[in-house]
């Protein structure tokens, strides 16, 4: 029994050159690219601001005070945040950081106390902290800079 591979050598070559001259006049270029992976199904910390900066002076009594918005920019409820401690350049320690709730939305409040700092930049960085977050812990970056009298 003779076989005959023309026609379906022919009909290959026929569904390639319709892929390829589909694929050419595409608006879309072809790809084999994996789809994206789904969005994270974990809350994750949002900060607004993550950056701080503050002036005061020398001999200044009242301490200053600036709000961060905390918010879940992920799925999911975005609970148990927690403040760590404070990290601080050089050592002084001239901030407090409170939440008003401890899920969120949330605000942290940062107050400064430059009493008994003298003139320069100072430098913190606090951390918050949540369980189950996916990017836990965020940062937020205090810049405090005291002139002269």
């Amino acid at each position: 029994m003779k076989r005959n591979y023309l026609p379906r050598y022919a009909a290959s070559m026929l569904i390639t050159a319709l892929v390829t001259v589909a694929c050419e006049h595409s608006a879309q270029p072809f790809t084999d690219a994996p789809p994206p992976p789904p969005p994270s199904q974990m809350p994750a910390i949002a900060l607004d601001p993550s950056t701080i900066a503050i002036m005061d002076s020398v001999g200044r009594a009242d301490p200053q005070s600036v709000g961060v918005a905390v918010s879940n920019s992920g799925m999911g409820a975005l609970r148990s945040l927690t403040v760590q401690p404070t990290i601080y350049e050089g050592g002084a320690s001239w901030l407090t950081a409170s939440l008003t709730a401890d899920s969120a939305p949330a605000t942290l409040t940062i107050t400064t106390n430059g009493a008994g700092l003298t003139p320069g930049t100072y430098i913190a960085t606090v951390p918050i902290a949540a369980a189950g977050a996916s990017n836990s812990p965020q940062r937020v970056q205090v810049t405090l800079t005291v002139a002269g009298p």
